[in-house]
């Protein structure tokens, strides 16, 4: 998930890592499934995966979870349709995807949730150095590409 900072607050949405540049996360919050974890433990969507049986081999899992809680962190109501839209893009070759809805479909969801990123992180904080940083410029050199961002240029 990728947080970027809107209107006074760190605004989360789900991301296709496998597409992502470095310089389009220049200036934003990214959260992994590890990021995602609780210090208590599982979140409610880890645990409904494992109750459901989300996961056989495990490769896409993450990417499931990431997206259910990218689902339940931007929807202000959860619903099958909610929940196929928001996984749309992330393939399973095991588990024929039924079991990963009825996973997401029994997560209790009651508004408090879309809060549930913030109470991980500092966001006023985060928030603030973030957005002091979107206005500089960005400099990227490699090995055989340079890519440069001058002031006050932006990205969505």
């Amino acid at each position: 998930m990728v947080g970027v900072p809107e209107a006074g607050v760190i605004r989360y949405r789900v991301a296709v890592s496998c597409i992502q540049s470095l310089y389009q996360l220049d200036g934003k919050h990214v959260v992994t499934i590890e990021g995602l974890t609780p210090r208590s433990g599982q979140s409610p969507i880890q645990q409904a995966m494992v109750d459901h049986h989300g996961s056989q081999c495990g490769f896409c899992t993450p990417g499931f979870v990431v997206a259910l809680e990218g689902v339940f962190e931007s929807e202000a109501r959860v619903d099958e349709g909610a929940l196929r839209t928001g996984l749309a893009g992330n393939l399973c070759r095991c588990t024929g995807y039924v079991p990963i809805l009825e996973a997401g479909l029994s997560v209790p969801f009651d508004g408090s949730r879309a809060e549930r990123l913030s109470s991980l992180y500092a966001s006023r904080p985060m928030y603030e150095e973030l957005a002091a940083r979107a206005g500089a410029p960005l400099l990227i050199e490699t090995a055989r590409r340079v890519f440069f961002r001058p002031r006050g240029w932006t990205t969505r």
